[in-house]
């Protein structure tokens, strides 16, 4: 189990969702179920997910310890073109 921050970032677009987690590695498998379910809360991920694909969005993560882990929510910015 690692601990970081972590981003889901479109490829295309330039859009990035910015997430927080004690298990990086397990809450990004979660994103990835839920956007192939369809089911995401975040609209705006889920939408670029349907339009884009999979494949035009990269996952990557920071490790941090939990000291870093303070922030507070997450956050999605779409670019528009």
């Amino acid at each position: 189990m690692t601990s970081g921050i972590y981003q889901i970032k479109n490829n295309i677009n330039g859009g990035v969702y910015f997430g927080r987690s004690v298990d990086v590695a397990d809450r990004m498998t979660h994103h990835r179920n839920e956007l192939r379910r369809g089911v995401h809360r975040n609209k705006r991920l889920q939408n670029a997910w349907n339009k884009y694909g999979e494949n035009a969005l990269d996952r990557k993560s920071t490790r941090l310890n939990s000291s870093h882990l303070g922030i507070s929510y997450a956050v999605f910015c779409l670019k528009k073109k």
